[in-house]
């Protein structure tokens, strides 16, 4: 009897894993954050790795995205050998790109303009501000070198304009960069403002982003699978922080690195290496090898 139980437990463990093996297989797209996902401290990764990965998903018909916080102009940079030839969701959402053509786009309403800056610049001293735009990237002319120098690593090219003064661009994104430790109330008290007219989400590292309400990781993801006919269960998401939220709840393939704050590792299906590991590019080519190679 004793026997027979074990047989019946390791059938069931095999059966189980082959139901894993086959949902897998269904996987047609892979979509990544970048900071403290798939990039490591230093902002790098293995490209000669992930090129050999790239070759492996296009022989398999799989699609690669992008799916971060960071402006569209620093995501190709990160990708040099494909430039505009990926699927980007750039700005949190906000901008969703593919082979360099907008797919969709979410701006904040511009009357909120004046309102979101006087607001911060009032209640939030140790704040800094960055926005994104159409036609580029602007800070306060008043903002200091120090974080301007580390701004630059993220924004290529950042224009300095009086922010008293009308802005002439439709803004996709509010980037604003906060002493880490207050950044939850931070977040708690703009919600409290302004969470009836936008979306606030922290992204890590000090960062709150502010964007429209009709934007969001979640939403160019949707945009993504109508434009390639794909079902959420059909991807495999991986991230690190809470506006990666959205993103977990649509697909049953979700992937944390250890490094993922505590939300997210609860959301995920499987916790993997950390970013400083390579981790996502391990876990990547164990799901590329699960999809059989077009015939």
């Amino acid at each position: 009897m004793h026997i027979m139980s074990h047989l019946l437990g390791i059938f069931v463990i095999l059966e189980a894993t082959q139901k894993e093996r086959l949902t897998i297989l269904t996987i047609k797209a892979i979509v990544v954050d970048m900071d403290g996902t798939f990039l490591n401290e230093e902002k790098a990764y293995d490209r000669e790795r992930f090129l050999r990965l790239k070759e492996m998903m296009n022989e398999r018909g799989m699609h690669f995205v992008v799916a971060s916080g960071n402006q569209y102009d620093r995501l190709i940079e990160y990708f040099p050998d494909f430039g505009e030839n990926l699927f980007y969701i750039a700005d949190n959402g906000a901008d969703v790109r593919y082979h360099g053509d907008v797919l969709a786009s979410q701006t904040l309403p511009q009357a909120l303009y004046p309102v979101l800056i006087d607001y911060i610049q009032t209640h939030f001293k140790q704040a800094h501000m960055i926005l994104t735009g159409k036609k580029g990237v602007y800070a306060s002319e008043q903002e200091n070198a120090q974080f301007l120098e580390m701004a630059n690593f993220f924004y290529p090219k950042i224009d300095l304009i009086d922010f008293s003064a009308p802005i002439n661009d439709e803004i996709f994104k509010f980037g604003l960069n906060f002493p880490v430790s207050i950044v939850h109330e931070a977040v708690a008290e703009l919600k409290s403002v302004f969470g009836d007219k936008v979306q606030i989400v922290a992204s890590g590292h000090g960062a709150i982003d502010v964007v429209s309400k009709d934007a969001g990781k979640e939403v160019g993801i949707q945009k993504m699978l109508e434009f390639f006919e794909l079902e959420p269960q059909e991807i495999a998401v991986f991230g690190d922080n809470y506006n990666d939220i959205g993103m977990f709840k649509l697909t049953p393939h979700s992937y944390a690195p250890s490094n993922a704050v505590r939300d997210i590792k609860i959301l995920a299906k499987e916790i993997i290496g950390s970013n400083e590991q390579q981790a996502v590019l391990e876990k990547m080519e164990t799901l590329i090898n699960l999809v059989p190679v077009y015939a």
